[in-house]
């Protein structure tokens, strides 16, 4: 039979092993892919301040990679903003809602090469895990196999 100071102190490891196992887990991230759904852009009285944050946490949360592919960090922001007003002067706030992001990037790569980077590192995260476990399965059923 277990005590209550074993449970105790088995639950407290568990807890500390489960943070350092998710302590790299950041729901900043998971928060900023937000941005890239356009159904989801708000009306443009309201689109001044959307996504600033979410932009800024990307770019300060990649800074590293970004530099190192070459991009300027410091013009993100900058074109974030001017590319939602284009997008906003272009286009009805619901046209926003149909368009894709192959099509900004097609008419707007030239001005707004950094912001688009950054948007297309954010469509190429992985919604899930999903894929990396239909990975694991195969690999499973052949290592119980042999």
């Amino acid at each position: 039979m277990c005590s209550f100071q074993g449970l105790a102190n088995l639950l407290k490891t568990l807890e500390d092993n489960l943070k350092k196992r998710f302590a790299d887990s950041d729901t900043g991230v998971i928060n900023a892919t937000s941005i890239v759904d356009l159904g989801m852009w708000p009306v443009k009285e309201r689109m001044k301040a959307f996504g600033e944050k979410e932009v800024g946490f990307i770019v300060k949360h990649c800074e590293e990679s970004l530099v190192s592919a070459g991009m300027d960090v410091d013009s993100v922001q900058l074109e974030w903003t001017l590319s939602k007003k284009d997008l906003y002067s272009d286009n009805d706030p619901e046209e926003i809602k149909n368009l894709s992001w192959r099509e900004i990037n097609w008419k707007w790569r030239y001005p707004y090469e950094n912001v688009l980077a950054v948007i297309d590192l954010l469509l190429c995260l992985p919604s899930s895990s999903t894929e990396c476990k239909r990975g694991f399965s195969p690999m499973e059923n052949i290592k119980t196999n042999v």
